[in-house]
């Protein structure tokens, strides 16, 4: 193997490297998002089940109730709140998490693809490393 085509695949291994330190990071994020969105949920959805103690900050709580009534400002994006119910907050939540879920599928997959290919690369400069060290 010439030693132009080594070099640009040492450069080809630390792009991919770089790639997945990245693909990790946005893993890590979407997944920490994942979990407050399933934290919410779950506080909506207890919610139902009648008095609730709210924590207001600084170590005051108060006690409250709700009713399927009751109405939430639910951000749907680009600061905008709307209106909603109990159930339709959680609706809506509920797609989000399915939309960050394939995102996240999506990143795993190119992780995997990534990887893949990263050793196949990091085989092939070895072997060529061994060969010029041979030469």
């Amino acid at each position: 193997m010439e030693e132009k085509e080594l070099e640009k695949k040492i450069v080809t291994y630390q792009y991919l490297q770089n790639r997945l330190d990245s693909l990790s990071k946005q893993q890590a994020m979407i997944l920490t998002k994942i979990s407050e969105i399933n934290t919410s949920i779950q506080s909506l959805k207890d919610l139902k089940k009648g008095n609730v103690i709210f924590s207001l900050g600084s170590g005051v709580h108060a006690f409250g109730n709700f009713s399927e009534e009751d109405k939430f400002l639910v951000e749907i994006g680009a600061g905008i709140l709307l209106e909603k119910n109990l159930d339709e907050s959680i609706k809506i939540l509920e797609k989000r998490k399915n939309n960050f879920q394939k995102v996240l599928n999506e990143i795993q997959n190119e992780i995997n693809f990534s990887s893949n290919i990263l050793n196949q690369l990091a085989s092939e400069i070895n072997e060529s490393i061994k060969n010029v060290r041979k030469t």
